[in-house]
């Protein structure tokens, strides 16, 4: 079989512009068989995708969620590609916390501490935190990636992380609000709900909603709302219900949503 054409109905997913038809096609070809080896990944990734406008978001299900993140971190990269691996995401926040540690120990031990010894582990921590701070920088760099998977990527990484700077957690707002692609706005929602807490990610889910028109993010962004206990968000999801063109499914889990809520 000529698998060209499995190909094309990728490349158009990646990019956002996959009709409803052409992923059921896709999904048709990616279920077979005789998958080929370089379309298996793939097929382990979208196999159980739901074509675009149905109820359910295409992320919206945890389990298919840590399919996408096992699946992306098992890619070759490619070149010039940062790649930032989980163990070394912790190797950060281990550092982090050395570095309070020894701090602390540092501080009690002040008076005893030769000025030699104190120089060196300053000279020491300062390299350290440096490092951190540009493989936050690096972070960021992935979530200007042109390619789509790429930016899910990034955005996988800072999710298993759960521990970004304001800074990157802006970029990750930003990205929810604006990415060309469907699916790279809705991951970062998901990355956003693990930092919910923080007043800012509160407030830009609300001020998504007003700029979203695309059912599946809508409905992400109600259930993370309704997860968030955001009341703030009533008036916001009140007013959408009066929208002459929103799609009866998104209707519904407003209305459902509202009720949590108030």
């Amino acid at each position: 079989m000529n698998w060209n054409r499995a190909e094309e109905l990728l490349e158009r997913y990646y990019a956002g512009l996959s009709s409803a038809e052409e992923e059921m096609a896709l999904k048709a070809l990616l279920s077979r068989s005789d998958v080929p080896p370089h379309l298996q990944q793939e097929a382990s990734l979208l196999g159980h995708m739901k074509a675009a406008g149905g109820e359910e978001s295409s992320l919206g299900d945890d389990e298919l969620f840590a399919r996408l993140d096992a699946s992306l971190q098992a890619q070759k990269p490619e070149a010039k590609t940062i790649q930032l691996p989980v163990n070394r995401l912790w190797q950060i926040a281990a550092a982090i916390a050395l570095l309070a540690i020894g701090y602390w120990f540092g501080t009690l031990n002040a008076d005893s501490a030769p000025p030699a010894t104190a120089l060196v582990e300053d000279s020491r921590q300062n390299q350290q935190l440096a490092q951190i701070q540009q493989e936050v920088q690096e972070m960021k760099s992935m979530l200007s990636q042109s390619s789509p998977s790429q930016r899910i990527k990034a955005v996988s990484y800072v999710q298993q992380n759960e521990v970004a700077d304001d800074e990157l957690v802006q970029v990750l707002i930003e990205t929810m609000h604006f990415d060309e692609n469907v699916n790279v706005r809705m991951a970062a929602i998901k990355a956003l709900l693990h930092f919910r807490d923080r007043p800012q990610v509160r407030q830009a889910f609300v001020q998504s909603l007003q700029i979203q028109n695309d059912p599946n993010v809508q409905l992400q962004l109600i259930d993370g709302l309704i997860k968030m206990k955001n009341k703030e968000a009533v008036p916001q999801m009140q007013e959408m219900l009066q929208e002459k063109e929103l799609q009866e499914v998104v209707k519904h889990r407003l209305q459902q949503g509202i009720g949590v809520l108030i």
